[in-house]
């Protein structure tokens, strides 16, 4: 996967910029020697990382960790649901509870929102089901969150 992504940077990213990126391998909860060297960071790009709850609090401590302790810093998350919503909402509480607040997305909306495999979205709704029944797998599989956290001041 990691030969992967080297590859891909180097397909996609201007030349004049690859030596400012390194993709480098972590496991949550394990030596984070090598990324603290490079870091800390004011941008972290988070994919497909929630969905497994015992991982969450590992997670967050290394996003704190790795996160630059700058207002301008900022993670940008994409979640799919596939262990379920509810799962999704328990990393964003926990999150909340060890200090990253919610942040304007990418596209600076103010709202979070899930997109679909078509484009479609919808506003996400952090507090509750608001009246939402749980989807089905295949529903879910269908679904991302568009997010962002930053730490609070």
């Amino acid at each position: 996967m990691l030969q992967d992504l080297r590859e891909n940077l180097r397909r996609t990213l201007p030349a004049q910029l690859q030596s400012k990126v390194e993709v480098i391998g972590h496991t949550w909860g394990e030596d984070m020697t090598k990324l603290q060297t490079a870091g800390p960071f004011d941008l972290l790009l988070a994919a497909d990382l929630v969905w497994v709850r015992s991982s969450h609090p590992l997670l967050i401590a290394s996003l704190l960790r790795l996160l630059e302790d700058s207002p301008n810093a900022i993670i940008h998350l994409a979640c799919g649901f596939h262990s379920g919503k509810a799962v999704v909402r328990d990393f964003f509480a926990s999150a909340e509870e060890a200090g990253l607040v919610p942040a304007k997305t990418y596209e600076g909306e103010c709202d979070w929102f899930e997109m679909s495999v078509t484009g479609e979205k919808n506003v996400w709704c952090k507090y509750g089901h608001c009246g939402e029944l749980e989807l089905s797998q295949e529903a879910r599989n269908k679904l991302t969150l568009v997010a962002a956290l930053k730490r609070g001041w």
